[in-house]
């Protein structure tokens, strides 16, 4: 005979054996081609992910450490400190170990891991909450599969969002904390949670850890306050008013810990990324002008997949992209079990979060934090967590609810109706204001489980307990499953990331340190040999002007403006210069084109350029190109390659005549820029590596050496084995004094940020292993059971 514990493991094992096949399941293309890649055609994944992966692993390969910079990026970017890298991230450790086409591959794999991952922690949470095994599974499924999490994912290849996974294993921790009877057990559980949710720190999109943050910190207030409510006489009120506010100190000392040990966990990122926030074009805080019409949109999209997009992110932003039995279930908890503590907990978590996505983040904009972030929509991503519990303990409410089957039908008939007009009414709207509607086969699959809906209302009297569950739970899944299915596609590396002619002439021909300006064929088109955003040149680490990131420096876009014939202030994701994808810009400024280092041009076959422009023999006819904006692998029409023959080079030194001697403030060369060419003296590159560059030069008179690379705290400089200050020139580039005779200078990325926070990481980790296994294992042991 089975005891309570051992019947309660094969019944998670089970559970776990299903969703690992679910997750399988929905990703069979992949299954089919484990080689392949995730594909859609407008893959923030492949445009940029992939990329920057791809040359982490192969700089860490060629030199043995992580590039802290990468040059590949703009002017050069500190890489180390864009989030979205995640280099620290434990489940990324094994991409150092592939080759580098293996990349892309191994990502998509680790989407569908995070995929199960979501649902085995869902499932866990959901048992822990009050779910039985077929609500639980239910709640996984919702969870594992939830609409806008897997169009983020799948449609726009978000693959940065996938650590959201660890949200519910977060949760479980936090709540066990809060609830275990004694000190020792709440710190070790509310450890455990700062581990979990360190690991979405160091894997996670900011926003999306910053949203979870909330959620986590939300859901400690709302167990607290909400289910305790009881009409008592004031003494016993009195009474339990001191157990609330004793309960809810103790929940708020358990989310306090937990921050702090995640906090920790993640300091070898957040300190870097902090240093680099300032930095930024977005630093002082985004327009809140988008918020409340994305939160329109929500509404109106409240359910399924886009109707209509007028732009590619419209497949999978501003919307709810809730599954309809997903919100039907939902709807029969919330009515039928109102009064229930845990019902009512998550009704007011999903109902707050919900809100927050339609409009209300329209409040806290002007809070630190909530600024940075223009998209408060993503919110529907930890919203979709307490929907699909709701969901699974609808499946529980309908599987003894079966005495009022009019009353249901009245419901689903009401949800239906609702959703019909939602969505129907977009769909009119859109058509009357002649946008292009699209086609979804989750809106044929209504077709079966609207009818399904109903039938297993009517039947439920005639079906036991079990088989209404196991329909109920299989509905849901198989409703949830059809909004991301459909988009599930894989490719070879080798048939997005194709070099032509073009790629492979530059790689012959191209220097350390030259850069590359792409120019578009025509307005109506963004992609470039290179690939919209470049993606290519971050492959063969070539070094381009533009590119595709939503990190950034500030004075990169100014520079940039200034090339443009724009001397206005960056407006954050308002003008063409703050986007994370820099389109085609007019070169009204050719000098600093040229200090920029911009050796080659690559221009369509017949474009006309400035004379110091002269076409190479680098040419393509047809080239292929991954379109991240126009959607999919296009043909261009003929390019080539132009070079530069008054570009600068990239290390070079200018009498101090030419500049301010002296000063260690910015400097401006506008004298440099009436003087005649033959005053710049080229500086010979020894070394060039992200986070190494090693400068030899010989001057007869105090002089300045500029690098054309951007300039950036943390970048440290010795000459002849002394260090010297850098000082900024044009405000971009970094300069250094230097005296009369043979130099050796060295530029080193060190930032101390980086230093600082790899000690309290591994502090942080050696003290949570000790709080977890090292005492009293026996206790620790009865407390997990």
């Amino acid at each position: 005979m089975q005891t309570p514990a051992e019947s309660n493991r094969r019944s998670m094992v089970s559970a776990w054996f299903i969703i690992f096949a679910l997750a399988l399941l929905a990703f069979w293309p992949l299954v089919c081609a484990p080689g392949k890649i995730l594909y859609s055609d407008h893959s923030d994944m492949l445009a940029m992910h992939v990329p920057m992966k791809h040359f982490l692993v192969h700089s860490f390969q060629q030199t043995g450490e992580i590039p802290n910079w990468c040059p590949s990026s703009f002017a050069g970017l500190p890489f180390i400190h864009d989030v979205q890298l995640a280099a620290f991230y434990p489940l990324h450790w094994p991409l150092y170990l592939l080759e580098p086409t293996w990349i892309g591959a191994a990502v998509s794999w680790l989407v569908v891991l995070h995929v199960i991952i979501a649902g085995c922690g869902m499932f866990i949470y959901a048992r822990h909450t009050s779910l039985g095994w077929h609500g639980s599974l239910a709640a996984a499924g919702g969870w594992m599969f939830a609409g806008k999490w897997m169009m983020h994912m799948i449609d726009g290849g978000h693959s940065i969002m996938a650590p959201l996974a660890w949200l519910p294993w977060v949760l479980v921790c936090v709540h066990t904390a809060i609830e275990s009877p004694n000190i020792r057990g709440r710190i070790r559980w509310a450890t455990a949670a700062g581990l979990f949710f360190g690991m979405m720190i160091l894997g996670t999109h900011p926003q999306v850890t910053f949203y979870s943050g909330l959620t986590i910190a939300l859901s400690v207030l709302v167990w607290t306050l909400v289910g305790h409510e009881k009409k008592e006489p004031t003494i016993a009120s009195l009474q339990r008013a001191k157990s609330l506010g004793k309960r809810l100190n103790l929940g708020i000392a358990c989310g306090i810990w937990c921050a702090l040990i995640a906090i920790g966990l993640g300091a070898i990122q957040l300190m870097p990324a902090l240093e680099a926030a300032p930095q930024t074009s977005r630093a002082s805080g985004v327009s809140p002008a988008d918020i409340l019409p994305g939160g329109q949109r929500v509404q109106r999209n409240f359910v399924g997949p886009a109707i209509m997009a007028i732009r590619p992110s419209g497949r999978w932003e501003d919307r709810g992209g809730f599954a309809l039995v997903t919100v039907f279930l939902a709807v029969v908890a919330m009515i039928s079990r109102r009064s229930e503590p845990w019902i009512r907990r998550h009704v007011w978590l999903c109902g707050i979060l919900i809100a927050y996505a339609m409009g209300m983040a329209i409040l806290f904009q002007w809070m630190p934090g909530f600024r940075l972030f223009r998209q408060a929509t993503r919110m529907i991503l930890v919203a979709s967590l307490p929907m699909a519990w709701l969901a699974g303990a609808g499946v529980e409410t309908l599987a003894t609810w079966s005495d009022e089957p009019k009353r249901l039908r009245g419901i689903a008939t009401r949800v239906v109706l609702i959703v019909a007009t939602l969505c129907g009414g977009s769909a009119i709207r859109g058509w009357l204001q002649g946008e292009t509607l699209l086609a979804h086969v989750y809106w044929l699959t209504l077709l079966i489980t609207i009818p399904a809906m109903f039938w297993l209302i009517r039947a439920s009297q005639s079906l036991t307990i079990s088989t209404r569950m196991h329909a109920w739970t299989t509905l849901l899944i198989v409703d949830a499953v059809m909004l991301a299915v459909p988009s599930i596609d894989v490719r070879s590396f080798d048939e997005i990331y194709h070099t032509g002619s073009i790629v492979d002439g530059l790689k012959s021909v191209v220097q350390p340190g030259d850069r590359i300006l792409e120019r578009e064929a025509s307005p109506h088109r963004t992609a470039t040999p290179l690939g919209t955003g470049v993606p290519l040149a971050l492959l063969h680490q070539l070094e381009p002007v533009r590119g595709y990131n939503s990190f950034d420096l500030a004075s990169y876009r100014r520079y940039l403006k200034r090339i443009g014939g724009d001397d206005t202030q960056l407006r954050p994701l308002e003008d063409a210069w703050t986007f994370p994808l820099i389109g085609d810009f007019p070169i009204a400024d050719q000098m600093r084109i040229d200090l920029l280092g911009v050796r080659y041009m690559i221009a369509p076959h017949d474009a006309e350029l400035a004379s110091q422009w002269r076409a190479t023999p680098v040419a393509e006819s047809a080239p292929t190109a991954y379109s991240l904006i126009d959607g999919g692998i296009e043909t261009l029409p003929a390019y080539r390659v132009f070079k530069n023959h008054g570009a600068f080079p990239k290390a070079w030194t200018i009498d101090q005549r030419w500049v301010d001697h002296g000063s260690d403030a910015p400097i401006h060369l506008d004298r440099l820029l009436q003087a005649e060419r033959s005053e710049v003296r080229p500086a010979k590159l020894r070394t060039y590596q992200p986070n190494r560059i090693d400068v030899q030069v010989d001057v007869s008179t105090p002089s300045l050496l500029v690098l054309a690379d951007a300039c950036f705290p943390g970048w440290k400089c010795n000459v002849d084995g002394q260090p010297k200050p850098i000082v900024p020139v044009e405000g971009l580039f970094r300069g250094v004094w230097i005296d009369p005779g043979a130099k050796e200078i060295q530029f080193l990325f060190q930032p101390d940020s980086l230093r600082y926070g790899r000690w309290i990481t591994m502090l942080t980790l050696i003290g949570s292993v000790g709080i977890l296994f090292v005492g009293n294992r026996r206790g620790f042991a009865r407390e997990t059971g």
